[in-house]
Order: structure tokens, then C-alpha cells, then sequence
């Protein structure tokens, strides 16, 4: 599969032998092999004959001290349901040392300078897809609801990226198109919060440059019990293009975005026409911390119960 992690160039000195992942694929959903040094105990579910829209790549970028403390050192086992544990552990995530960042995303994220992750390579849907294909996407996990402890803090912890649909006319036709984060951040004493960061680019009204725009699109208090479950689901339809110069991208995809709270209630919704989504990010990507000193004995957050599912609909 092709990687399309151009933002992450400058980062690609750190990346150190893959790991194990998360979040875990659920059947009909396929990772690449796995990493070398690592089992899975259903081996028929690598390899197989999945279609290509199930199908998925994986890897850990990142800073390998912070990526050797949120990886799994051990065989992981797709057969067991991931909330028993046994899929994948419970991750805590490490502050290595203090970062201030503004927290911008404007199509172009920060990553904190020590930051690590794993990224998901979906399915390229433009060139794999068949017409009047409808398939839905859905990532679910839960943090914990503990407090961070300064009140300034903030992580980002998952990204979603969309692309732009590309052109037979572009010679490179790839572009970002539409980036959400996940940010656990602290706006009191009491409880601690998750945002879903929007980043898209709105055309003028005026025919001018489009214009970069980051808003909060939803807000989940953390405020009972240990953990809160948070899922974002996604739905693309595709249809091929048709004309005398067709692109090797040769279906046009549209999506439709939703993220969940914890009562699966649909917290927020929009329409991505022309976009499809490429890339999933789960970690630390950047952090907000002025004295990492507080998290020398203990984790900032904890992600788990991490899941990818996909469910192709009629």
C-alpha cells in the first residue's frame, strides 16, 4: 500500500523497528503482516483475501523512547474481544519532558518534538473502490477521566486526516483536505474535558484564498467512573469518474463524519464531499505541558479498548 505520510518527513530518522498496534482490527478488518518479532494467533486473518477496502497498513512514528513505552512487547491476539485486555494493553502515556505548543492545527498540525504514535494507513478508496460503493469506518476507545495535573495542560492523543479527492489535471493530486483531533485538556479544577478539534479550509465567498479554520466541534466533560468511551465513525461512498482522462485515482469519494459520545449519541455530524479519509493517529501527537516534572511517576492519560471496525453497507 502506498504511504502518504508526507507530514511526518521530518520525523522519519526516528521511526524505529515497527511494533505490535493498536487500535485492533475487527473482523473484516486487515492489517499488513505483522511486524517482524511479533505472532498473532489467528494467522488467517492476515493475508487473506479481504477486500481491498478492509484492508489496512501499520506502523509506530515517533520518538523511540516515547514509542518503547507505549508499545506492546509481546504476541497480541486477535481472537480475544480488546476490552478483556488481551488484544492490547492499556496504554499510558508518557510527558518526556516539558513542551508548550499553541495548539494550532490549520491543515498543517505541530507535533511536539518528542512525540510518538501509530499510524493506520487506510484503504486508498479513490484507486481500490468500485462504483456505488458504501463502506463505513469506525474507530472507538476510551481515556480515563482522571484530572491532568496543571491547569493549562492539554494532549492531543488521536488524529483523523480526510484528502481531497484528486484531479486528472494535478500532476500531484493529494492534498490535505480536513484534519479532527482529540485533545484531553484541563479548563478547571473539577474535571477534566475531551475536545474534537476541526481543521478545514473554507472557500471564500469572495473567490479569493480559501481560509484555514480550527474550531471545536465537540466537548465530553470526563466527569464519572474511570474511563469514558468516545468513537468517530465515518461513511464514504464512491462513484467512478467517467470522461476521456481519468486519473489513476479513478473513483470520487464523499464522506460523511460523525463523532460519538458515550451513549453513542452523535455529538456532531457533517458532510465531506470529495474527501476520504487516509490516515489515523493514535498517541501522544503534542502536548501542552510547562512542568513535566508532575508526570515523572505516573502516566498523563491512559487510552484503551482501542478498536477499528468497517462495515460495507448495501
Amino acid at each position: 500500500m502506498i504511504k502518504r505520510i508526507a507530514s511526518f518527513v521530518l520525523l522519519a530518522a526516528w521511526i524505529p523497528q515497527a511494533h505490535a498496534f493498536p487500535p485492533c482490527p475487527m473482523d473484516p478488518m486487515e492489517y499488513g503482516p505483522p511486524p517482524e518479532g511479533f505472532t498473532v494467533a489467528n494467522a488467517a486473518r492476515v493475508g487473506t483475501e479481504a477486500a481491498p477496502w478492509f484492508k489496512a497498513d501499520y506502523q509506530f512514528v515517533g520518538d523511540p523512547t516515547v514509542i518503547g513505552q507505549i508499545a506492546p512487547t509481546r504476541a497480541i491476539d486477535l481472537t480475544v474481544d480488546p476490552k478483556t485486555g488481551k488484544c492490547r494493553d492499556r496504554d499510558g502515556l508518557p510527558i518526556p519532558g516539558a513542551h508548550l505548543s499553541a495548539g494550532t492545527l490549520r491543515l498543517d498540525p505541530s507535533y511536539a518534538p518528542k512525540s510518538g504514535f501509530g499510524v493506520i494507513d487506510l484503504p486508498y478508496l479513490p484507486r481500490v473502490a468500485t462504483h456505488g460503493l458504501t463502506v463505513q469506518y469506525r474507530l472507538d476507545f476510551t481515556v480515563d477521566n482522571g484530572l491532568l495535573l496543571n491547569p493549562a495542560d492539554w494532549l492531543d492523543v488521536v488524529q483523523l486526516d480526510f484528502f481531497r479527492n484528486g484531479s486528472a489535471e494535478v500532476k500531484y493530486p493529494l492534498s490535505v483536505a480536513s484534519v479532527y483531533r482529540v485533545r484531553k485538556t484541563q479548563r478547571n479544577d473539577v474535571h477534566a474535558t475531551i475536545e474534537i478539534i476541526e481543521s478545514r479550509a473554507l472557500p471564500p465567498s469572495d473567490g479569493s484564498k480559501a481560509m484555514l479554520v480550527d474550531s471545536v466541534v465537540a466537548v465530553i466533560p470526563l466527569r464519572t467512573g474511570r474511563e469514558t468511551g468516545i468513537a468517530m465513525r465515518w461513511t464514504q461512498a464512491a462513484k467512478q469518474r467517467t470522461g476521456d482522462d481519468i486519473a489513476r485515482d479513478a473513483y470520487d469519494i464523499d464522506t460523511v463524519l460523525e463523532v460519538l459520545g458515550p451513549s453513542d449519541d452523535v455529538l456532531y455530524a457533517t458532510k465531506l464531499p470529495e474527501q476520504w479519509a487516509s490516515l489515523v493517529s493514535m498517541g501522544l501527537l503534542d502536548y501542552n505541558v510547562g512542568d513535566a516534572s508532575h508526570y515523572e511517576k505516573t502516566s498523563a492519560m491512559e487510552l484503551s479498548n482501542m478498536t477499528l471496525s468497517a462495515t460495507q453497507q448495501d
